[in-house]
């Protein structure tokens, strides 16, 4: 069994002795249950001998995110955070403890690499937070 990543958007992995493509965005995420790993897309799922290790250091790390230690996440289908769960396509996986604070800082770099806040007590059609008062510009 040998996983090969051989392109940068193409996943190859063997399953039911056959080799499988995957589009790396098609994949929204990837479980281990006992001695198997699922591969997920929003269509469909694979099931496969791999170890989820094996297949994690094929993944780019800038798209997936490892949150459990049965559980890799594409950050592209995350729909929701709240108490140490994920949400990803509708199904609930649980975020480990060691893992909750660095999924937390991920989503904080993605925000700030995509918004940048400036503070706008003196400003119309600002946003009020718990925070403080904030106007949110789309960075370019």
């Amino acid at each position: 069994m040998q996983t090969q990543l051989i392109s940068s958007t193409s996943f190859y992995f063997t399953c039911n002795d056959s080799e499988i493509c995957l589009d790396l965005d098609a994949i929204s995420h990837i479980s281990k249950y006992g001695n198997e790993v699922v591969i997920y897309t929003s269509a469909t799922s694979f099931r496969t001998k791999h170890k989820i290790k094996d297949l994690q250091v094929q993944l780019p790390e800038n798209l997936f995110f490892r949150i459990h230690r049965s559980h890799i996440i594409s950050l592209k289908y995350l729909d929701g955070y709240k108490r140490r769960r994920v949400r990803i396509n509708g199904d609930y996986l649980p975020v480990s403890i060691n893992s909750k604070l660095r999924l937390i800082t991920e989503l904080k770099k993605r925000v700030d690499q995509s918004f940048r806040f400036y503070d706008s007590t003196n400003q119309n059609n600002c946003y009020e937070t718990p925070m403080g008062t904030f106007l949110f510009a789309h960075a370019d």
